[in-house]
């Protein structure tokens, strides 16, 4: 499998260079337009690519978080659709503050091309330029309870994919409320490993991608799982979108003693 392009012709995550008020007028018209043609389409590709727009609007319009988040729930309230919107934002929001929190620690990170995002689920590419390693990273967030930071995980195969799921998503880590017996617990976590592994297991596939010249690439696959915002463990602003001190933090500190790139990479920032 060949990997739609480099880090040469990605366009890189730069949140601070926003477009200038012609461009960010423009964007923002196709963003209502585009929002609004999804809402009436019932494809499970639907929130990927809302998300993705969603993610353009914050980095490059000054229109702030709140104001885009409710831009996108009034267009599926509009349609009938307003607990999809409500829904969609949860996970747009940790989709914006994983991609910030890198930047913040000065790591270069790179939007997937939409083959990439589509056929291998790959939500954000870091860049980890001193280790001479491309990190995949797919971000997924389930409700947390408080001190179950935000966490990256490299991802070597599917039985290291099943190893890191069954470990952390435990009924003892899920905020799921006072009033939820251990069965219901137990079938929580079984559904959310279900469906991450389902998704971690396309992502996978990126161990294969080569370079246009058909050259292997070092490639990584990583899995960032963060706390839902409403949830007790959310690291996640949300009326600015920002990502947290202590979830920068954590991202530092979650590296693996075998981790693919020096933690001098990220503790410089």
């Amino acid at each position: 499998m060949v990997a739609q392009g480099s880090f040469g012709n990605r366009e890189r995550f730069q949140p601070e260079q926003k477009a200038e008020t012609q461009e960010r007028q423009r964007i923002t018209n196709e963003f209502i337009g585009k929002i609004e043609a999804l809402t009436q389409r019932n494809s499970a590709s639907v929130g990927a690519e809302a998300g993705k727009l969603f993610v353009t609007m914050l980095e490059k319009t000054n229109l702030g978080f709140v104001r885009v988040a409710d831009m996108v729930k009034d267009a599926f309230a509009a349609a009938g659709k307003k607990q999809n919107g409500e829904m969609f934002i949860s996970g747009f929001a940790t989709e914006y503050a994983a991609a910030k929190a890198f930047h913040d620690l000065d790591v270069p990170i790179y939007h997937p091309t939409k083959a990439e995002d589509m056929k291998a689920k790959v939500d954000w590419w870091v860049d980890l330029e001193e280790e001479g390693q491309e990190i995949a990273v797919q971000v997924k967030s389930i409700p947390l309870k408080e001190g179950i930071t935000a966490t990256l995980y490299p991802l070597k195969d599917i039985q290291e994919v099943k190893r890191v799921l069954g470990s952390v998503i435990i009924p003892e880590n899920l905020d799921l409320g006072r009033n939820i017996s251990r069965g219901e617990a137990e079938a929580r976590a079984e559904e959310y490993r279900t469906q991450i592994e389902k998704s971690l297991s396309e992502l996978l596939a990126v161990k294969n991608f080569s370079t246009e010249d058909g050259e292997p690439r070092t490639i990584m696959p990583a899995l960032m799982l963060l706390a839902s915002p409403g949830s007790e463990g959310t690291q996640i602003n949300m009326i600015t979108g920002e990502p947290s001190q202590d979830m920068k933090d954590a991202i530092v500190d979650s590296i693996y003693d075998d981790a693919l790139w020096s933690r001098k990479v990220l503790a410089a920032a």
